[in-house]
């Protein structure tokens, strides 16, 4: 992220982090939460998973991750981003 910002002046960065994967466990939710600060985006648009679409990746993995789950680790990830 340095070189970016010294290589174009004025630059923003920002990043999207969706929470709510099927199967996502603890562990791998907490990573973003830990990687976030320390990447310096300029901001974080972050989101639940609603639930596939169509043929998408996640669809043959189950449903996504319960909607308490879900608000809550979203709470979580915002109260530590950008």
């Amino acid at each position: 992220m340095a070189a970016l910002r010294q290589a174009v002046s004025g630059i923003a960065l920002t990043t999207d982090i969706i929470v709510g994967f099927p199967g996502e466990t603890e562990d791998e939710f907490r990573k973003p939460c830990r990687s976030s600060p320390d990447a310096g985006f300029d901001d974080a648009f972050t989101f639940k998973l609603l639930g596939a679409r169509g043929h998408a990746r996640g669809q043959a993995q189950g449903t996504t991750s319960a909607e308490e789950v879900q608000s809550e680790r979203l709470q979580r990830l915002i109260a530590v981003v950008v």
